[in-house]
């Protein structure tokens, strides 16, 4: 993560010098410097930082710019699908598709492939799920996940960070469209890290998925992401989104919107037990000034307040137990490495945290070492915290690698059948 934002870094500074946002003048700018560092290294096995992501964003984007080299709106795609679908059917209905591969049988290092952003379950049948990925769609399995089929390949965008199930009648689904992560070295540069997978907004489905409605669009700005979509679980027609242009709240299952809280927000969470309580987090941004916050709502997403300010913090994840219901954990990431920098605990709904497990001395549960001993990692692009909502003591904590405790925070151990570093001795 130190290359990828040296490399943002690097082309930052070019659009700056060239006042305005071109690919090909970015590219120019890029073989310029390579070529001076090329030839003023003193080692020829010195690396210039960031190449390899650069490289790979000039890969993405150099077939899909503007053939003046200026990147293409955001709203671009949800535009030319929308004429598509005016259209006549041209389509055969008989069309099918085989798989040619990569399949896991394969090779050994193709076993998970594929990221998936997010899991839900079904509110009473458990061996029925959905899981949502950032650029392969929505699934859904009725057996438990021996086998899963495809819902709504026919939307403009295949990315999906959240769902949400309608607990009262599952037919009703809602999901975050676009990558909540955001991948930073295929961003274009009009708009901040906007990733590869665009989003158009938070959908909606009354007949278990076969069709979809957009409720909240994200056509309203070129940088819109929505992270995370929840249902009140006492009123399923009050739905909360968390977006990069604050906190939507609706109390008409959609319909209409309230927007009472701005900023970039990239988690939220209700209280186990009182869903008139809603804790949010913003996402940090590279610069020190930004960090992570979190917010809170006791009053069902009328109003939002940040109770306490945090510094040092990239992003931040929350996690809470119906085991403890007012305890609230943090799941916080440095700023300057993307790995561990501290896990926080409040019992007052903010106003005081205390630290129960710091990176100093400790393993680094974001890094890719299996013995938690290195230091960086990539926190602000995968994060994921729970704790067991039975027993408060089970905390699992996911980043390259999946870890978890089960003395409050105390040890950790790995928790994944395969570690990114398996060499390392733990």
């Amino acid at each position: 993560m130190k290359k990828s934002i040296l490399f943002l870094l690097l082309i930052t500074l070019s659009v700056a010098l060239f006042g305005q946002t071109n690919f090909y003048k970015i590219q120019k700018e890029f073989e310029k410097k390579y070529n001076e560092f090329k030839q003023n290294r003193t080692n020829s096995n010195q690396k210039f930082p960031g190449y390899k992501q650069y490289k790979r964003w000039e890969w993405y984007w150099e077939s899909r710019v503007n053939k003046d080299g200026t990147f293409p709106k955001n709203n671009l795609i949800l535009k030319e699908w929308k004429k598509e679908v005016a259209k006549p059917k041209q389509r055969s209905s008989s069309t099918t598709w085989e798989s040619l591969g990569p399949n896991l049988e394969d090779s050994e290092f193709l076993i998970g492939i594929g990221r998936v952003n997010c899991v839900e379950f079904h509110p009473t049948n458990p061996d029925i799920m959905w899981a949502g990925t950032p650029a392969g769609g929505i699934w859904k399995t009725t057996n438990g996940g021996e086998s899963w089929f495809a819902l709504a390949d026919d939307l403009p965008v295949l990315g999906v960070s959240s769902i949400a199930v309608n607990p009262n009648n599952p037919d009703i689904i809602y999901i975050a469209t676009g990558d909540r992560d955001r991948a930073i070295s295929l961003s274009s540069f009009g708009a901040r890290l906007q990733g590869d997978t665009k989003s158009i907004g938070l959908l909606k489905s009354t007949n278990g998925g076969s069709t979809w409605t957009n409720i909240l669009s994200a056509e309203q700005g070129e940088d819109v992401h929505l992270s995370e979509v929840l249902i009140d679980p006492s009123n399923s027609n009050r739905i909360v989104a968390a977006t990069s242009s604050g906190i939507f709240v609706s109390t008409d299952a959609g319909s209409s919107w309230e927007l009472p809280q701005l900023g970039d927000f990239i988690d939220i969470e209700f209280h186990p037990t009182n869903s008139s309580i809603i804790y949010a987090v913003t996402l940090g941004n590279y610069d020190p000034s930004e960090s992570s916050q979190f917010f809170i709502s006791s009053n069902s997403g009328v109003s939002f307040f940040q109770p306490s300010t945090f510094s040092g913090y990239s992003r931040i994840q929350i996690a809470t137990s119906a085991a403890n219901p007012n305890g609230i954990d943090l799941l916080c990431v440095d700023e300057f490495n993307e790995g561990l920098s501290t896990l926080k605990y409040s019992n007052d709904f903010g106003l005081n945290w205390g630290d129960y497990y710091t990176r100093s001395g400790n393993k680094n549960l974001l890094g890719w070492h299996a013995d938690g001993s290195d230091d960086d990692g990539q926190g602000n692009y995968d994060l994921a915290f729970a704790i067991n909502p039975e027993n408060a003591n089970d905390i699992f904590v996911g980043g390259i690698n999946t870890w978890k405790s089960t003395n409050a925070g105390l040890e950790w151990h790995p928790s994944s059948m395969s570690m990114w570093s398996s060499s390392a001795n733990y």
